[in-house]
């Protein structure tokens, strides 16, 4: 029996709950080192950012109860690939 290792061609990121009212998680997948992250309004607004190491089972998690009802975007990097995802707060 053999473990079955998942490939990905490029790096993914699932946001949930989406849409979301207060603490929100994110699942990345496919990057193979320390990534940086910044949340920002739809005004393109810093709100939060930090520095994460995506390993097994853990999930990056970020309080987004204190920010109006909105769109906002999730930005995910390393030194090799970007992901963008939109999140909607209810």
């Amino acid at each position: 029996v053999e473990d079955i290792v998942p490939v990905f061609d490029s790096p993914e990121v699932t946001v949930f709950p989406n849409p979301a009212q207060g603490s929100v998680r994110a699942r990345l997948e496919g990057f193979d080192s320390e990534v940086e992250w910044v949340l920002r309004n739809a005004m393109a607004k810093e709100l939060q950012s930090g520095i994460f190491r995506p390993s097994n089972g853990l999930l990056l998690n970020f309080d987004m109860s204190d920010y109006a009802v909105g769109m906002y975007s999730l930005e995910v990097y390393d030194r090799k690939s970007r992901v963008v995802n939109w999140i909607i707060r209810e």
